[in-house]
């Protein structure tokens, strides 16, 4: 729940959805501390404990922030699906998840013994395969971005990555739920 902390202590409203009832608890108390995040206004947030892919929601939420979460989808083209059809059409799509190190490579290794020491399941996504999955779930506008310093628009690089920088270690993706044809929306 502490990125739906701090999305609520910015004042806007969070929808936080989690598989594990316990970890939905957690986030509700962590937001429910929080007090008053101004003068007189208290955080909006609601949480559920339910598979992602099963949001009964129909164009009810602005945007979706996925950090680090998309490794945990048994499918990932249906969860996206679902996301999609909750946003209001223009609706933004946010994703930062891990890259899939290189075969044989330092990252490799070191993500082998992590999860061997912690008992979990990393997952990490090659580029391009999660641009492709975000366009099959129907988003449009897909862009993938890396972290520098700040963030640089990969599409207006050929998609290549290029400086003096080593080889990014996330995914950062953005995109857009298509908009209603012939009607404007508020997000371009």
């Amino acid at each position: 729940g502490w990125l739906s902390e701090l999305i609520a202590r910015c004042g806007y409203s969070v929808t936080g959805i989690d598989i594990s009832p316990d970890m939905v608890e957690i986030a509700r108390e962590r937001v429910a501390a929080l007090g008053e995040i101004g003068e007189g206004i208290e955080a909006q947030a609601e949480f559920h404990a339910m598979p992602v892919r099963e949001l009964p929601w129909s164009s009810r939420f602005d945007a979706a922030i996925l950090y680090d979460t998309m490794h945990h989808f048994d499918n990932e083209v249906e969860t996206l699906e679902g996301i999609r059809r909750a946003l209001v059409p223009g609706g933004q799509l946010f994703i930062h998840e891990g890259v899939l190190p290189s075969k044989g490579s330092l990252g490799e290794q070191s993500l082998i013994e992590e999860m061997e020491r912690y008992g979990t399941l990393e997952s990490p996504f090659d580029p391009a395969y999660l641009k492709d999955v975000v366009e099959r779930a129907g988003f449009v506008q897909v862009r993938r971005f890396a972290e520098v310093d700040q963030l640089v628009d990969l599409s207006s690089v050929g998609g290549r990555f290029r400086g003096p920088w080593r080889k990014p270690e996330y995914n950062v993706v953005h995109a857009v739920n298509p908009p209603v044809a012939g009607r404007s929306e508020r997000f371009a």
